[in-house]
């Protein structure tokens, strides 16, 4: 992962903070898994799934709209 992606990653992490959700990623290794590089919007109070996103992209577009 580029710089680059480094600093979006951060931005959408405090995006997501500062609307009440918590940016995490899959930590699945295995790259046939339907996990794999997969990321999640959660409600860090209950630990609740809110968005299921394939890439930073979606997690952006999900966060903005």
């Amino acid at each position: 992962m580029g710089e680059q992606e480094k600093s979006r990653e951060g931005r959408l992490r405090r995006l997501a903070e500062r609307r009440g959700y918590a940016l995490r990623k899959s930590r699945e290794r295995d790259p046939r898994s339907i996990d794999y590089g997969r990321w999640y919007l959660v409600e860090p109070s209950h630990n609740y799934v809110v968005a299921n996103c394939e890439n930073l992209d979606q997690v952006e577009a999900r966060l903005t709209r």
